[in-house]
């Protein structure tokens, strides 16, 4: 589990990479420096891709031969977290891992950051108001909203703004929980 120590920190949070080959046995070797016997590999059907390689929460799927797509890493929180400790103890981080992963013609197709303001450096009902007054300036032009709280009170539950379409290039969410 991740706790934040710092009064501002950021973790990714959900990963996912492609890569158009289908040599696993090298991939696992080259790409992610890690031992495929060391895997649970069993059939897979999630996302069209035919086999699944999974040590806990780190997930890696291969499509079948004649399928373009090839290899999908796929980490959650959990996976990411786990997959730091792989990286760790190959004396990697992060940034050499992608640019690694870069050069061996990954594509990330999603990748979500974790920002903790422990301070409240950051008001997310503020950045709505904000936005809804036309203060914010990008060449995104959709953004929607989420919220909840109590009647008759001040008092956020938590609100969530949308920045970007799921469908286009780039998908911002912040959001604000009571802890």
């Amino acid at each position: 589990m991740y706790y934040p120590s710092e009064e501002l920190s950021s973790v990714i949070d959900y990963f996912r990479m492609t890569f158009k080959r289908h040599d696993i046995e090298n991939f696992f070797e080259t790409v992610l420096k890690m031992n495929i016997d060391s895997m649970l590999r069993e059939r897979s059907s999630k996302y069209g891709y035919v086999e699944k390689f999974e040590l806990d929460q780190i997930r890696v799927y291969l499509s079948a031969p004649g399928d373009e797509r090839g290899i999908m890493i796929e980490l959650g929180g959990q996976g990411c977290r786990q997959f730091e400790a792989v990286l760790k103890a190959q004396n990697h981080t992060w940034e050499s891992f992608l640019r690694h992963a870069r050069l061996e013609k990954g594509k990330a197709t999603r990748f979500d950051i974790a920002v903790d303001d422990l301070k409240g450096y950051v008001d997310i009902p503020d950045c709505l108001h904000f936005t809804q007054l036309g203060y914010i300036r990008t060449r995104i032009n959709e953004y929607g909203f989420n919220g909840s709280g109590k009647i008759g009170s001040r008092d956020v539950q938590g609100v969530s703004i949308y920045y970007g379409s799921k469908q286009s290039n780039l998908y911002f969410v912040m959001y604000q929980k009571k802890l």
